[in-house]
């Protein structure tokens, strides 16, 4: 695109990204705001979590429409949709998160001292109705918004590295409401959840670069399961704290560096 049809294209993107932020942010704030305020032990508590977080993705939607207008926008959105024929992509989305917890667990265990006991039964948690509810809040919730528009929209004018430098504190910021007493407690807990939350900003922005929309959701998925199963797998361990984030780190470096690398050469590589 030309520099003057850059510049005429800059109030309909500026206009895109204030919709997006408006929408992403306003309504689900003002829902857990109001969740914090009355609990979560209400009738009504978790369809207001679930549909408070959906206007992440409902303002990529949004804004994705208002950027490239209504129908050119569903049809970008489509296709981030269609399946591609890239085994890669399903694969790291599928894999890294339990890999990478239970290599967490047994680096875990080693600076501890403490024996895992594994429980393999634990893996059917992931077909439990509680764990694949999770693809209501994370996946479809989110995912139309920080991929498929902010992703896209930052990856448009500058490089990976770059792009996670804005998305990962925003994303990270966005949960503040259902952190804010944890983060209050534990001012560090903050700072490790803004670097891992920026590591899942890189990657979910390599699976969806190299295989569209759906392994993205996967992996959102897999990352918020696993958290949840994989600690019925690798059990005996002592509380989970600092120690354990980095231990975490440490093991999503290992795990996800060689699929990173390929996912980075395949989409280099597609036309």
């Amino acid at each position: 695109m030309s520099t003057p049809a850059l510049m005429q294209d800059a109030p309909r993107r500026r206009a895109a990204m204030l919709l997006f932020l408006t929408l992403a942010f306003s309504l689900p704030w003002l829902a857990w705001t109001v969740l914090g305020r009355f609990g979560w032990d209400r009738p009504w508590s978790m369809p207001l979590f679930v549909l408070g977080g959906a206007f992440c993705s409902i303002g990529g939607i949004a804004a994705t429409c208002l950027r490239h207008g209504t129908r050119e926008g569903l049809h970008r959105l489509a296709a981030m949709l269609r399946p591609r024929r890239a085994l890669l992509p399903w694969l790291c989305a599928l894999l890294w998160a339990p890999l990478w917890e239970l290599l967490a667990s047994l680096l875990f265990s080693q600076a501890t001292g403490a024996v895992i006991r594994w429980e393999p039964a634990g893996l059917l948690r992931f077909a439990s109705g509680g764990i694949l509810f999770l693809w209501l809040t994370g996946p479809l919730g989110e995912e139309f918004g920080w991929r498929g528009f902010l992703w896209t929209e930052l990856r448009a004018r500058w490089p990976a590295w770059r792009a996670v430098l804005i998305l990962g504190p925003v994303w990270a910021f966005w949960h503040l409401p259902l952190m804010l007493g944890r983060w209050s407690q534990d001012p560090l807990h903050a700072l490790f959840f803004l670097v891992m939350v920026s590591g899942f900003a890189l990657l979910i922005g390599a699976v969806f670069e190299a295989g569209g929309l759906l392994p993205a959701m996967l992996l959102h998925w897999t990352i918020n399961a696993s958290q949840e199963v994989m600690p019925h797998v690798a059990t005996g361990l002592p509380e989970r704290g600092h120690l354990y984030l980095l231990c975490m780190g440490a093991a999503m470096l290992t795990v996800s560096l060689p699929g990173l690398y390929l996912l980075r050469r395949a989409s280099r590589a597609m036309p």
